[in-house]
């Protein structure tokens, strides 16, 4: 659920990415964690350093910005964290 409190507030209708394990050539996938925990940002200098590291930051309008600062920022964060190892080249 990539930043999907965030995008909440930017569109009308935000849908979720899909959750699927990613496939990198040349590395076997070994496991993932999921790692989640509730964000409460109440200091205007910490609400605006979140936003700016999103991808959503030039989405937002100052007036968007400005309400979220006001309002403080209450979210979840959600990492998913996959394992992969690069395979072994095997060398005669």
């Amino acid at each position: 659920m990539h930043h999907f409190a965030l995008k909440e507030k930017i569109y009308s209708s935000p849908r979720l990415h899909p959750q699927e394990s990613l496939f990198l050539e040349g590395f076997n996938y070994l496991a993932h964690e999921a790692l989640t925990y509730p964000l409460n940002l109440t200091q205007a200098d910490d609400i605006e350093h979140f936003l700016n590291m999103t991808p959503y930051a030039w989405k937002l309008s100052d007036m968007q910005k400005r309400q979220i600062i006001e309002q403080g920022l209450e979210c979840e964060i959600d990492f998913k964290i996959e394992i992969h190892q690069r395979e072994q080249l095997l060398v005669d």
